[in-house]
């Protein structure tokens, strides 16, 4: 059987990124565990949004069936 919610669950990760503190590739972590699991795996759907402490990124595409592209542009603080 189908599963209803497929799509359309949220969850939160914590996204470390790739560049500083010698952090090769960007990972999520599983909060509820712990682990860290890779930002390309294919079990992830699609991000709705991803915050800093400046800024809120939102995606704003219908990911019911699973987002066309994961890439959130990372652009200037707005003044």
């Amino acid at each position: 059987m189908p599963d209803p919610l497929y799509g359309i669950r949220v969850h939160a990760w914590v996204l470390v990124l790739a560049g500083k503190r010698e952090v090769p590739e960007a990972f999520f972590i599983e909060p509820t565990t712990g682990y860290g699991k890779s930002a390309n795996d294919s079990e992830y759907l699609g991000i709705e949004c991803v915050w800093n402490h400046q800024n809120l990124w939102v995606n704003m595409q219908d990911c019911s069936n699973g987002c066309e592209v994961k890439y959130f542009a990372k652009t200037k603080k707005r003044e």
